[in-house]
C-alpha cells in the first residue's frame, strides 16, 4: 500500500460529543464527518438511567416521534441539538460548563445511533465549582 500524504493539519478530527451549559448537545467536526451527520435533519434522544448512556438516533423524518432538528454548523464544522428539555427531564446536570464525551455508533432497530456515557453524577447538594 503506498503512503498517502497528509495535508489537512490544523483541524481536529477526533469525534467528540459535548453538552454545554446552555443545554446544547454538540457534535465536533470529527463526529460530523465520521458519522455522516450531513445526511440527517433530525435526531431522537434516548436515555438509559442504569448505565448513564445517552443515545442520539439519527433521522431524516421530522414526523418521527420525538424528532428534534439537527442544526449543522457552517463549513461542516459540526452540528448541534437543543436538548435542554431532555436534560432537565432526566436530571442530567449541564449548568456548570461544557463536558466532552467519546461517542460510538451502534445499530438501534436498523437506525444509526450515536451513544455516549455520561460522567458520574456529583453527590447531591455538592457544587464543585462554587465550594
Amino acid at each position: 500500500m503506498p503512503f498517502e500524504r497528509f495535508t489537512r493539519g490544523g483541524r481536529r478530527y477526533r469525534p467528540t460529543v459535548s453538552i454545554n451549559k446552555g443545554g446544547i448537545i454538540g457534535f465536533s467536526r470529527g463526529s460530523y464527518h465520521r458519522f455522516s451527520l450531513g445526511r440527517y435533519t433530525h435526531v431522537v434522544l434516548f436515555y438509559d438511567a442504569e448505565t448513564r448512556r445517552v443515545g442520539v438516533m439519527l433521522a431524516v423524518d421530522s414526523e418521527e416521534p420525538g424528532a428534534i432538528p439537527l442544526r449543522p454548523r457552517p463549513a461542516e464544522s459540526g452540528a448541534d441539538v437543543s436538548a435542554k428539555s431532555f436534560l432537565d427531564f432526566y436530571g442530567i446536570p449541564y449548568q456548570h460548563g461544557t463536558e466532552q464525551y467519546d461517542p460510538e455508533v451502534v445499530d438501534f432497530d436498523g437506525q444509526k445511533m450515536v451513544v455516549f456515557t455520561l460522567a458520574e453524577e456529583p453527590p447531591a447538594g455538592e457544587d464543585f465549582f462554587n465550594d
